[in-house]
């Protein structure tokens, strides 16, 4: 009871967290913003967490773990390297959907990974995208999709891509139509 009482306290903070640093940016934000949107103080939100880059690693995780479960999940109905590559298009599509915040956090992360503060986060994230992109790839190759690690390297660029086009609040109808467009002309 005790253990779940803290998990829940732990997963509210991650919430007010990434509204924090959705609004404000991750190098604006600080361990007090959060504090003061959770309507706590900033000794209780360091009993849950040792610093604001701990946070920010827990949200970056947990929102990519939630990328790959969804592709994983997404891939199993694939019948083509086609369809693997709609598959990895839904669950970003889906992640749009269900975890904004999440994204723009990383995108932050990426434009302002250089920055002292977090610099040793950004390092963590892209080591972590590398070993659950690695899981990605078995899991493709272990259903008997040919795909190079040169086509979903460039698949997910274009992915990240497509990631922007959508924040930009373009018609899902029309980024549909360019995703459909390049899937078919990249494996012709």
């Amino acid at each position: 009871m005790i253990k779940q009482k803290w998990i829940r306290k732990k997963e509210y903070f991650l919430k007010i967290a990434k509204k924090v640093f959705y609004k404000k940016g991750l190098i604006s934000s600080n361990i007090e913003d959060i504090a003061v949107k959770a309507g706590t103080s900033r000794t209780a939100l360091y009993y849950y967490y040792k610093s604001k880059n701990e946070i920010i690693k827990e949200i970056l995780k947990s929102g990519y773990d939630q990328y790959i479960e969804r592709a994983k999940k997404e891939i199993t109905t694939a019948k083509s390297e086609k369809d693997v590559l709609y598959a990895l298009y839904k669950a970003l599509k889906w992640q749009t959907k269900k975890n904004k915040e999440f994204l723009v956090i990383a995108l932050h992360l990426s434009i302002d990974g250089n920055e002292m503060s977090i610099e040793k986060v950004s390092k963590y994230y892209s080591n972590y995208v590398k070993f659950k992109t690695k899981e990605l790839e078995t899991v493709i190759k272990n259903r008997g999709f040919s795909l190079t690690k040169n086509q979903l390297q460039i698949f997910s660029i274009f992915l990240h891509g497509m990631l922007m086009v959508h924040l930009s609040k373009l018609p899902t109808e029309k980024i549909d139509f360019l995703v459909h467009n390049f899937i078919n002309s990249f494996l012709s």
